[in-house]
């Protein structure tokens, strides 16, 4: 679930200064717990990395979501291209049902018991 904090409130979680006037914005990478209790686990993993890797994986993510918006933006021209808005709807139609059924399907991790809901 998204949440909004306003700019002086994140840079107070990030440690950094809350004038107005520094500048400070920034972006998170949310990570969805399974369970409250796995909360604390996933936050010590989180510090335990250290700064420089956590600027290397935000690096990472941007890197992937540019580079995955390319892709889609190429296989969108190509379907228009090629099928016109009925290629270009189908596929955009199906990809999200295809990931709604890989949702619907996918198994418990090993060890985590089946009624875990989402």
């Amino acid at each position: 679930m998204p949440g909004i904090q306003s700019r002086k409130a994140f840079a107070m979680d990030a440690h950094s200064d809350t004038s107005e006037s520094s500048g400070f914005s920034a972006m998170a990478l949310a990570y969805i717990a399974r369970s409250a209790e796995d909360v604390p686990r996933v936050l010590a993993k989180a510090a335990a990395l250290g700064a420089e890797y956590r600027r290397r994986l935000n690096g990472l993510y941007m890197a992937t979501f540019f580079g995955a918006g390319a892709v889609g933006s190429a296989a969108g021209g190509w379907a228009f291209a090629h099928g016109g808005w009925a290629l270009a709807s189908a596929i955009g139609l199906t990809l999200p049902i295809a990931a709604l059924l890989y949702f619907a399907t996918e198994r418990a991790p090993c060890g985590e018991p089946a009624s875990v809901t989402r």
